[in-house]
């Protein structure tokens, strides 16, 4: 006797719901299982690094026990998890959950598995039953490297406890499931195979929508069957894939805000060498004009010592700092920072690379001992003068009074020169140091030159030059520092008196500008041979070093100016002719 398509139909809905119910469920469960304890690791991953990161710098010790699991329960505390630091010797330092007696009295934990592993690969991780907590837990560990070097392991630890009530969740569901379609199976067999097309072209369309990111259309089922539990299922998968495209978006608009606006050049690169992130520093560092993503990195950077690093990063894995210049544009010292990462699948970063502009810092680290060898130098002459002196009037020269007066004349005027060089480098210092403020005030430029010249009168007399004056008529009020702008009009007026032969000629002169006004200080003296006139304002520069000490000059005046000036955001230069006398320039703003 043949069965009805009725029940042949039933038969086979019955008995291939039920076995599609029972594998979709055992596999959802098990996917989910999955793809939660994925996530778990990927977070945890994730927090175990930063955890590494706090433990970098300080020593894995046992004298610093006490300070590491300080650090570690207040870590634990921040990111819910067990957060456990072990040294090279597997002895635990630190451990979230535990303290005083109970931590000293931890076992050795260099056998466990995630540290062996670890020490192999670089990251271990473990699902395994602790019998310190009692619990089932997921375990990850990632070594701590300190210089270069091995210091220890963090190890971050979650209980497996959701995972399974939320494993046990799925299985209850698919149990559900299960009942349900037999029960369904058994008495609307028919019916369902009537319906049994409409939702599934419905989800299929659905799906077509979602791949094409469209999220509006949503599955409407009618009634409680498996097809609308499905329905259901599918429109929340819908609404998580949203969220979470949504999630990926915005956290790549806030790294990409971060990147461009950081101030360090950043480049990460692929297993390959391509460029797969460059942030704005980078391009402007390497002035490149054109688009660096996709290409090799030897294409776009094209600087030896820089691919040599970028090379040995990507082919031995590890962690590389050097320094590197660039000469053009302009010369700039770089310092890199290429760290490797372990990149599963092509396409994935496999390094990256931090560049540090420290060109000031090399300046000044320049300056700094030029300053110092220039400053030993200068002092060395008056010391060694004023104890050759002093050793003399030890030797009985102090009998004859009148080597005696000259002698201590030559160590007077010798002490008061040394006095002159501390004075102006203790300026020069206050003047470059970070705290170091102007007092700005209105002043009157006319009464500025007057203040600055009346001292110098009688030097000028002295020696029969002319000190002439052009003020400025209607007279003009500046915003400046008056105390300093007066240093900077006596060094350039005695510098020029300094330098000006007997009957000679110091002019000093203001004219208003556009945005500025302009002073000058003119001579007839010596000048300054064209080959000197780019050094001129260097500290401790001078062109003829005998006179300019038997002129009492420290070196410092001219540096000094030029410092003042650009305090007060105006330029300083110099136009002279040998033997045809000098023009000092500074500007102020207005």
């Amino acid at each position: 006797m043949s069965l009805s398509i009725k029940w042949k139909l039933f038969g086979a809905l019955f008995f291939v719901s039920a076995a599609a119910v029972i594998i979709a469920g055992l596999a959802i469960a098990k996917k989910t299982e999955n793809q939660m304890l994925r996530q778990v690791e990927e977070g945890l991953s994730a927090e175990t690094k930063l955890v590494a990161e706090y433990f970098k710098d300080i020593p894995l010790q046992d004298s610093n026990w006490q300070r590491i699991d300080s650090l570690a329960d207040f870590l634990g505390q921040k990111v819910s998890a067990r957060i456990t630091i072990i040294d090279t010797s597997g002895k635990v330092l630190g451990d979230s959950y535990k303290s005083g007696p109970e931590l000293l009295a931890v076992e050795n934990h260099l056998s466990r598995p995630e540290i062996q592993e670890a020490l192999k690969v670089g990251i271990g991780s473990e699902v395994r039953f602790s019998q310190t907590v009692k619990l089932n837990m997921f375990y990850l560990t990632i070594p701590i490297l300190r210089n270069g070097n091995l210091s220890g392991f963090a190890r971050l630890a979650l209980p497996m406890t959701q995972l399974s009530q939320q494993t046990h969740q799925i299985i209850k569901y698919v149990v559900i499931s299960i009942f349900l379609a037999l029960l369904f199976s058994l008495a609307l067999s028919i019916n369902l195979a009537s319906r049994l097309t409409k939702p599934l072209k419905l989800m299929a369309e659905s799906a077509k929508q979602i791949a094409q990111g469209n999220f509006a259309l949503k599955i409407r089922p009618k009634g409680r069957d498996e097809i609308a539990e499905l329905g259901n299922y599918f429109n929340l998968m819908a609404e998580e894939l949203q969220s979470t495209l949504e999630r990926l978006k915005n956290e790549k608009l806030q790294l990409d805000s971060i990147l461009s606006n950081m101030r360090e050049g950043v480049m990460a690169l692929g297993s390959a060498g391509e460029i797969l992130i460059a942030n704005d520093s980078l391009k402007q560092m390497f002035q490149l004009k054109e688009e660096p993503l996709g290409k090799a990195y030897y294409e776009v950077l094209r600087q030896p010592g820089l691919n040599a690093l970028v090379k040995e990063t990507l082919w031995q894995s590890s962690a590389k700092t050097d320094e590197f210049s660039l000469g053009y544009p302009d010369e700039r010292t770089f310092m890199v920072h290429s760290i490797p990462l372990k990149a599963e699948r092509a396409g994935e970063v496999s390094a990256i690379l931090v560049l540090f502009d420290i060109t000031r810092l090399k300046k000044l680290e320049k300056i700094r001992k030029d300053f110092v060898a220039n400053a030993s130098h200068e002092l060395r002459t008056p010391l060694t003068s004023i104890k050759g002196f002093v050793e003399a009037l030890q030797d009985g020269a102090i009998e004859e009074p009148s080597q005696t007066r000259q002698f201590l004349e030559i160590i007077s005027r010798q002490a008061e020169r040394m006095g002159k060089i501390i004075a102006d480098m203790l300026l020069l210092s206050e003047i470059e140091s970070e705290g170091f403020q102007l007092k700005p005030e209105e002043a009157s430029l006319n009464d500025l030159i007057r203040e600055a010249v009346k001292p110098l009168q009688a030097q000028a007399d002295s020696k029969n030059i002319v000190l002439e004056l052009n003020l400025q008529e209607p007279e003009k009020v500046v915003r400046a520092d008056r105390d300093k702008i007066s240093q900077v009009l006596t060094n350039l007026l005695d510098n020029a008196l300094k330098f000006t032969s007997s009957g000679g000629k110091v002019a000093i002169k203001a004219e208003d500008h556009k945005n500025e006004v302009v002073i000058q200080v003119k001579d007839s003296g010596i000048g300054i041979p064209s080959t000197d006139l780019s050094r001129i304002f260097e500290r401790f520069y001078t062109i003829d070093k005998s006179r300019s000490r038997e002129l009492g000059g420290t070196g410092l005046g001219l540096s000094i100016v030029k410092h003042i000036v650009e305090a007060h955001g105006g330029k300083v230069w110099v136009e002279s002719e040998l033997n045809r006398g000098s023009v000092f320039y500074f500007s102020l703003p207005k």
